[in-house]
This record gives structure tokens, C-alpha cells and sequence, in this order.
């Protein structure tokens, strides 16, 4: 299940999107928000206001934040009279310093990533095992916003002819953005390098020999996870050679044709990352 990363100690802002016969649509009075613990007690009512039609968001903030844990956003309004609730879940991480300087389109690509492995279920939850391992201090959003705002762009500014100088950056405090345009090409990248970081941290596994105990035995998961990694890395080589050649011929046009503008980014339905979205 999906769970809404919240940074400790920080303000995350909530959103709630309602749309009827796939239009947006206002409740009858500006819904209600209330945020409670793993016990169901309530810890917080943030105050919700109307951002635009059908839209809603309110902040989730201390003592929301202020405790690590999981905890239910639940959302209460009328639509046509008729009751409505929708629950979202919430997990409080420890600081998050590269997911809370990303923008939230960019939010949107390391929620994607993460997307693209949740539905593995070696884990109680679902979603690679590292997950539910208390030493790998595993927080999947901001390894990828890590990875993405490092890593990735690396690869992308040094990888085949031209050079990329000064290189593109991710965050609110980026001085040379990267192109919008090319978010499908970004977020192949950091998928890339995810990969390899699952892989990785498979390094350091003890042999057990004498030890006749059943137990189950995922060493070869560094290398299927590095396998993974290759098979998605040919096709990111490609989609970066096309881009880069744009660069040689003089052109800051991308043309769409090949793959390189993803579903994604063409198809105006796709989801914001703020706004869950609510449909009658």
C-alpha cells in the first residue's frame, strides 16, 4: 500500500482532488481532515481549505510529524448530500533532506519509481525486502530523490558526447533546472540507478557453512537486481544518445517519436503528486 512520505519534523502539505463523472467537482462545504495514529486515536485536525475546484489540501505538520510512525489521514465531505470519506495513509521518516528540496513534478517521477518495484512481495507489506530489514535503514523515497538528484544527473551531464556543463539539477533551489521535457529521460535514469542500488546493498552476506538450519537464502538477488538494472540501462542509453544528438545538430527540440517523450508526460490525466484523487 501506497503511504504518503512524510519528512520528521516537517510540514508535508495534503491534498484531495473530487471529481464527479471525471470532472472536478466542489463538496458541498469544504471537507473536514482528520489525522490519527496506528491505535485510531486522533493526533491532528489541520485546517483544509479550497485551493481551486474540486481541490483541497491542508498541512500535515507537528504533532504529526514530530513522532516516526504510520499514522491515517482521513478526509470526511458531502457530495450531493450524500456522505463521502477517503483515508490515506501517512509514514513519518526520519529527516528527509533530498525528498523535501525536491519540487513536487519532481516528487511525482521518485513516487513512479517507487511504484515500479512496490508490487514485488518479498516483504510483509509488499515491495523488495530491504524493506522490512531494521539495519539497511531503508527509506525508498529518499534513496531515490538521493539517487536522482546525484547519480542520475551524473550519468546524464557525462554519459556520450556532448558533455552537459554546467550540469542540470534537480530542487527548489535548482540555478539551471532540468528540462521538463526530458523528465522521462530523468526518471529512467534514476530508475537505473535505484536498480543498482538494490543490487548493492546485497553485497555484505555472510556464508553460513556447518549451519543445516532451514532459512531462506537471497544472494543471487544482487545479481538479479543488477540484471534488472542492465536490461533497463540499454534502454536508457538510447533514449540519452537521441537527446544528446539534439545537442550536436543544433536543436533544443526533442522529438517525440522513439520513446523519449514517456506516456506520462503526453497523457494531461496523469495525477498530480499532491492532489489524491477521488472519483463518483
Amino acid at each position: 500500500m501506497r503511504k504518503h512520505p512524510v519528512a520528521q519534523y516537517s510540514s508535508e502539505k495534503l491534498g484531495l482532488a473530487i471529481y464527479k463523472a471525471n470532472v472536478l467537482t466542489d463538496a458541498d462545504s469544504t471537507p473536514t481532515l482528520i489525522i490519527t495514529n496506528s491505535s485510531g486515536a486522533s493526533v491532528s485536525t489541520p485546517v483544509v481549505t479550497r485551493d481551486s475546484l474540486g481541490q483541497y489540501s491542508a498541512e500535515a505538520t507537528s504533532p504529526v510529524s514530530d513522532a516516526l510512525g504510520t499514522y491515517t489521514a482521513t478526509w470526511s465531505f458531502l457530495i450531493a448530500s450524500v456522505a463521502r470519506t477517503y483515508a490515506e495513509s501517512l509514514q513519518v521518516y526520519p529527516v528527509m533532506g533530498f525528498w523535501l528540496s525536491l519540487t513536487d513534478p519532481e516528487r511525482l517521477i521518485v513516487e513512479s519509481i517507487y511504484l515500479k518495484v512496490a508490487n514485488t512481495y518479498d516483504s510483509t507489506e509488499g515491495g523488495p525486502y530491504l524493506w522490512e530489514v531494521i539495519q539497511s535503514s531503508f527509506n525508498a523515497w529518499e534513496t531515490i530523490a538521493r539517487l536522482m538528484s546525484t547519480d542520475a544527473l551524473a550519468y546524464i551531464s557525462t554519459v556520450f558526447s556532448p558533455l552537459i556543463t554546467p550540469p542540470y539539477q534537480v530542487g527548489l533551489n535548482a540555478t539551471k533546472p532540468f528540462p521538463v521535457k526530458w523528465y522521462g529521460l530523468l526518471e529512467k535514469a534514476a530508475y537505473v540507478e535505484f536498480l543498482r542500488h538494490l543490487s548493492r546493498s546485497y553485497i555484505e552476506q555472510p556464508d553460513t557453512p556447518g549451519v543445516s538450519v532451514a532459512r531462506l537464502d537471497r544472494k543471487r538477488y544482487r545479481d538479479e537486481w543488477m540484471k534488472e538494472a542492465e536490461y533497463e540501462r540499454k534502454t536508457l542509453d538510447q533514449m540519452l544518445k537521441m537527446i544528446k544528438r539534439t545537442f550536436i545538430l543544433g536543436r533544443s527540440s526533442m522529438l517525440v517519436a522513439g520513446g523519449i517523450y514517456p506516456l506520462s508526460l503526453i497523457d494531461p490525466s496523469r495525477p498530480s503528486w499532491l492532489y489524491m484523487p477521488v472519483r463518483f
